[in-house]
């Protein structure tokens, strides 16, 4: 069902924020289905997390560009991004996951929203 769900994401029409701690981070349509239908609000959580840290934002903001992977194999997991040319720029293990899929990838770009710069998570099919 979440396959079939997503394959039906070519843009968006709207850009929803994804933290109460920032508006510097939001999603699109597709993103934000994926992350009600596979209870993985956790995952936009980490994708923030990194975008907006001190020590680890400003490769994310500079490149303005990257690859986002969950890879998910009994109920464990591990997060990476890269800019888009297998450049690894963060990784993270989950000790315990129940995403339904057994890989998603999501990409993250620098867009903008009324005026103010903003880094936009979404499908790849939204690219």
């Amino acid at each position: 069902m979440i396959k079939q769900g997503l394959s039906n994401f070519y843009g968006t029409e709207a850009y929803h924020q994804v933290s109460i701690f920032t508006k510097k981070v939001v999603a699109t349509d597709g993103v934000i289905w994926l992350a009600q239908n596979a209870n993985a609000f956790w995952l936009l959580d980490i994708i923030t997390s990194v975008l907006i840290s001190k020590s680890t934002a400003a490769k994310f903001w500079q490149n303005g560009f990257s690859s986002w992977n969950l890879k998910v194999e009994n109920h464990k997991g591990v997060v990476t991004a890269d800019d888009g040319n297998d450049h690894l720029l963060y990784s993270q293990a989950i000790s315990y996951t129940d995403f339904p899929l057994d890989e998603i990838n999501l990409f993250v770009e620098l867009g903008e929203l009324a005026g103010d710069e903003v880094m936009v998570i979404l499908l790849p099919s939204e690219h």
